[in-house]
């Protein structure tokens, strides 16, 4: 089968495509990705850092320009949206026998959800089977940022997604939770498929470490944006002196991260360390006790299950959960963890002090058990024979 994968995020940026389109060459297809040159978090990152050169017999990758992005302003954000849509056509337009040779058409959908118009455009015009993944339910996402903005772009939004889940052959989702925020398209069950993350780590040994409940390691990984709650968070590190949290990566609310941790007198406590390779982090992994997520909470909260979740199981790391509703059932059946919210840090802080070294060993092993549900090779076989179809 010959692939085209039409991306807006692509190696060395670290997204959930790469892994898959790894997986994919193995199976022996011939893939080819459309992708901007590397710009997230931003360009200067890569500029500044030198990677391998990613090859394959079966791999053939077509890069086109794109308007820088930048983290600061929101304007020059949007810009880098349309610019790859804009960018990403022409550079089609082109070169069509890359479409033309095509069987079928992957489109990871990253946000903004209209980096998925190039594909779209693509499938439709030279009539291929056009595949989908969605990782976040649009429009409802506009509004962690404004109602306001919500309310301006609904229709455009609405109407927008009903035409592309209608017109896509597959549409996988992230979590189950999802599925009647796509069948309210009028959408038939036997277009969505399930496709949730994986472990990325495949060799889950279990990590002898150290536990003191009077320095207890959290680790925050991923993306500092506005979708997440860094208030909660930081009162839960308020609530007792022998928390301790690294925060990994970089987002928009980055700067403004730091200045509540200054104002808040936490800089002994919250230490940051920049965006960087997964080699890197997860020499820090490897010392946390605990992996730290964190949404804000509204619709987006109980129907979405941030990627980390899994990157911190496959590490056998128990996790703390602010907000993330769709596990909730899944950390507390299986005791991996901890779900909390603004009523009860003060309980969950007291039950991370009084949490005795066997009980934590106990937590770890759990989920390890838990991992397995995750296993990568599993959910990407399935993944494989559904597109196969």
């Amino acid at each position: 089968m010959k692939i085209l994968v039409i991306t807006q995020y692509f190696y060395p940026e670290n997204f959930r495509i790469n892994e898959i389109i790894d997986y994919l060459l193995k199976k022996k297809d011939t893939i080819d990705v459309v992708a901007p040159f590397p710009n997230y978090p931003n360009k200067e990152y890569f500029e500044q850092n030198k990677f391998k050169n990613l090859k394959h017999k079966n791999l053939e990758i077509h890069r086109h320009s794109i308007l820088k992005r930048s983290k600061k302003n929101s304007y020059l954000r949007v810009l880098n949206y349309l610019s790859y849509i804009f960018f990403s056509n022409i550079y089609l337009l082109k070169n069509k026998e890359i479409v033309k040779n095509s069987d079928v058409i992957i489109s990871p959908l990253t946000s903004p959800i209209t980096s998925a118009i190039p594909a779209l455009i693509m499938s439709k015009i030279y009539k291929k089977n056009f595949v989908i993944i969605i990782n976040d339910i649009w429009p409802e996402t506009i509004l962690v940022k404004s109602r306001m903005l919500y309310s301006l772009t609904f229709k455009f939004f609405n109407f927008y997604i009903k035409y592309l889940y209608r017109n896509a052959n597959k549409i996988f989702i992230q979590d189950k939770t999802f599925t009647p925020y796509v069948k309210r398209y009028n959408i038939p069950n036997s277009k969505i498929s399930f496709l949730p993350n994986w472990s990325p780590v495949e060799n889950n040994s279990l990590t002898n470490i150290k536990f003191d409940n009077k320095k207890i390691n959290l680790i925050y990984l991923g993306n500092t944006g506005i979708a997440q709650d860094f208030n909660i968070l930081f009162n839960f590190i308020k609530s007792n002196l022998n928390l301790f949290l690294s925060i990994v990566g970089d987002g928009t609310e980055l700067n403004n991260i730091k200045k509540k941790v200054d104002k808040l007198n936490l800089n002994d406590r919250v230490i940051f360390y920049p965006y960087q390779s997964p080699k890197s982090f997860s020499k820090i992994l490897q010392k946390s006790h605990f992996g730290v997520i964190s949404l804000k909470d509204n619709t987006i909260a109980k129907i979405t299950t941030p990627g980390k979740y899994q990157l911190y199981l496959s590490y056998n790391l128990p996790v703390i959960a602010f907000n993330i509703y769709s596990k909730k059932d899944e950390i507390i059946k299986n005791q991996i963890g901890f779900f909390c919210y603004n009523k009860n840090i003060d309980n969950i802080g007291k039950n991370l002090i009084e949490l005795k070294k066997k009980d934590y060993k106990k937590m770890r092993l759990n989920v390890k058990k838990l991992n397995k549900n995750y296993d990568k090779k599993t959910i990407l076989d399935n993944f494989y024979n559904i597109i196969n179809q």
